[in-house]
C-alpha cells in the first residue's frame, strides 16, 4: 500500500492579544522566513506586510502551476 503525506505550512503572527494567520500553503515541507524590516518578512516566494497581507494558497489562482514537487 502507497501512502502519500501531505505537508502544510502555516504561519502565525502573535501580537500578544491575538494571533493573525499571515501564510498558509498546501503542499509544502520547508518554510524560507527573512524579516526584511519590521514589518516585512519574506517567507518563500511570498513577501508580506504582516498588518496588511496574508498568503492562502486557496485564494491563489496560480497555485496549481507553481506547486512544488
Amino acid at each position: 500500500m502507497d501512502h502519500c503525506q501531505e505537508q502544510t505550512i502555516r504561519l502565525e503572527i502573535d501580537f500578544g492579544k491575538e494571533k493573525r494567520k499571515i501564510y498558509w500553503k498546501y503542499d509544502e515541507s520547508k518554510a524560507n522566513v527573512e524579516w526584511l524590516d519590521n514589518v516585512t518578512i519574506k517567507i518563500n516566494d511570498q513577501t508580506l506586510n504582516i498588518f496588511n497581507d496574508k498568503y492562502d494558497w486557496r485564494q491563489d489562482p496560480d497555485w496549481e502551476v507553481n506547486r512544488r514537487s
